[in-house]
């Protein structure tokens, strides 16, 4: 019986030791990749309408709207992950938006939630808002690679899938470079307002 108990345990460690090692590799490769696509992009970093180190890219479709925006910041990488790595601080990032009337994070057996109220442009009674529940999710974090992501089903006026995603890594001098996406699709009623 002992002996099945250490080949099974044995067996297990082995199995996490796997996975770990896989998941790494996942983050080294993610973080080579945002690397691979700052110095593709670097022109573009360095040349454009916003005379900072900002590249802002967008769309929308009949069904759908979806924007990215690849920056980089004067703060270095672990200043950058221990901040947008804690879910409330996210709610400062969505308190950037003019229609954002409300966010706080919690805490739930479920995972970690972002309760967002969006609303008019013009002030507005909390509960004539529209409410956003976001799932939010640490996908990733280690010494040179983060990536965090949040999304929501359903949203006001008919939309859904809301997914914002936002990854970083260091680098030289410092610096972080940051790469945040953002979509929603729209139904009948979003597509009409």
């Amino acid at each position: 019986m002992k002996q099945q108990l250490r080949t099974t345990l044995h067996g297990l460690t082995l199995v996490y030791v796997i996975v770990f090692e896989v998941a790494a590799l996942a983050d080294e490769a993610a973080a080579q990749r945002l690397l691979d696509q700052h110095q593709a992009l670097e022109p573009r970093l360095r040349q454009n309408q916003f005379m900072r180190p900002v590249v802002l890219d967008s769309m929308e479709l009949a069904d759908k709207v979806a924007g990215e925006i690849f920056v980089v910041v004067d703060y270095p990488f672990a200043t950058v992950s221990s901040a947008l790595s804690d879910p409330e601080h996210w709610c400062d990032v969505m308190s950037l938006h003019i229609n954002t009337k409300y966010c706080r994070a919690a805490v739930t057996p479920g995972g970690t939630l972002l309760m967002v109220h969006v609303g008019k442009k013009t002030p507005q009674k909390l509960q004539d808002a529209a409410r956003l529940q976001f799932n939010y999710t640490t996908l990733a974090r280690t010494p040179t690679y983060f990536a965090i992501g949040l999304d929501a089903s359903e949203g006001l006026l008919g939309t859904s899938n809301y997914r914002i995603g936002l990854e970083a890594v260091p680098l030289p001098d410092n610096q972080s470079f940051l790469h945040l996406t953002s979509s929603y699709s729209m139904g009948l009623m979003g597509c009409m307002s």
